[in-house]
């Protein structure tokens, strides 16, 4: 049985998401826009336009994986301390706005990553 009602497919179109949400985060804040939640929202629309069946268990992991890969991004093109520091004390480049942009960047994920966007879609997880 797969909970996740993911397969192969769907979990490489979250991490490719997510890659190529980091991107473009990255280019947009070089260019002064700050906007976080753009990983969240390829990497659902990526996962939900590959998966056949809904599965709320999936859109989950797709948020912590585009939540992390966010910060993560964060922290490789702007270095503060050196990665592992960055990593570690990540909670001290947080102010209020800035957290409700990653909670708002994971709700997306969660939401639109827990679709199935596909012609052959089932309604739900058997």
């Amino acid at each position: 049985m797969n909970w996740l009602g993911a397969g192969l497919r769907t979990l490489l179109a979250a991490m490719l998401g997510c890659l190529a949400g980091a991107i473009v985060f990255i280019v947009l804040r070089r260019h002064g826009l700050d906007l976080v939640p753009i990983v969240g929202l390829l990497a659902g629309v990526a996962t939900a336009s590959v998966s056949r069946v809904r599965s709320p268990p999936r859109g989950f992991v797709v948020g912590a994986l585009a939540l992390w890969t966010g910060a993560i991004a964060e922290v490789l093109a702007w270095p503060k301390k050196g990665f592992f520091a960055d990593v570690i004390d990540f909670h001290e480049r947080l102010g209020w706005l800035r957290l409700a942009a990653y909670a708002v960047g994971a709700v997306l994920a969660i939401v639109i990553g827990a679709r199935a966007y596909r012609s052959d879609r089932q309604d739900v997880v058997r």
